[in-house]
């Protein structure tokens, strides 16, 4: 599920559902063309869900149209308003209020990487390290070479970002198992957790044990 100011949004079948913001009104189709494998977010006024590869979809409301703009690639991640778009090797984004697409970098990871996004920073995970882009500058540079299970099929990678950290995890896909790596990007500073780790905005989520455990990030 995605959630954002919007409201919720599911996948349901080869189809996407939606309900309005604090889960008001019915449950609609938002999309019953979707087809069931493409990525789809949630953030600040917009849905955002992919397309056949070809086609990038923007609704602000549940009930409400969606515009199609003609963007070829891979949806990866969304931090309202620009959605980041992957195209082979190189990285675009995309405005969804206007459509208008701006070529961020080539990437040189082999693998298929896992992004997050926010307002200030794009970052990514492939070939056993953690990349960083600012968005502000554009500069980008590996803020760290050695992520947990990178060369393991049984793990399955995860990245989120907060305002001021990146959470990598990876996660069994089969086992209740899960290590991660948190990076504080302005420090430089990283600490291991072993279970899973979310960042969202100033707050950080990780699971300790048989508990989750939720602590502000100090600015």
């Amino acid at each position: 599920m995605a959630a954002g100011e919007a409201g919720y949004l599911w996948p349901d079948g080869e189809r996407l559902s939606c309900r309005g913001r604090s889960g008001e009104g019915p449950t609609r189709t938002l999309d019953a063309a979707w087809g069931g494998r493409d990525r789809f977010f949630a953030d600040g006024p917009a849905f955002v869900w992919g397309r056949d590869a070809d086609s990038l979809m923007v609704a602000t409301a549940c009930g409400g149209g969606a515009r199609t703009y003609a963007v070829g690639g891979t949806l990866e991640t969304f931090s309202y308003p620009h959605a980041i778009v992957r195209v082979g090797a190189g990285l675009r984004q995309v405005d969804v209020r206007d459509g208008a697409v701006r070529d961020l970098l080539r990437l040189r990871e082999s693998a298929d990487p896992v992004f997050a996004a926010n307002s200030r920073l794009i970052a990514w995970a492939g070939g056993g390290a953690l990349s960083v882009l600012d968005r502000d500058t554009g500069g980008s540079r590996k803020i760290l070479r050695t992520l947990p299970h990178a060369a393991d099929p049984a793990y399955a990678g995860r990245i989120t970002a907060g305002d001021r950290i990146v959470a990598y995890t990876a996660a069994h896909q089969d086992e209740d198992a899960a290590e991660s790596v948190v990076f504080d990007v302005r420090t430089g500073r990283e600490a291991r957790l072993g279970g899973e780790a979310w960042a969202a905005g100033d707050w950080l989520l990780w699971r300790d044990g048989a508990d989750y455990r939720l602590a502000r990030v100090r600015s």
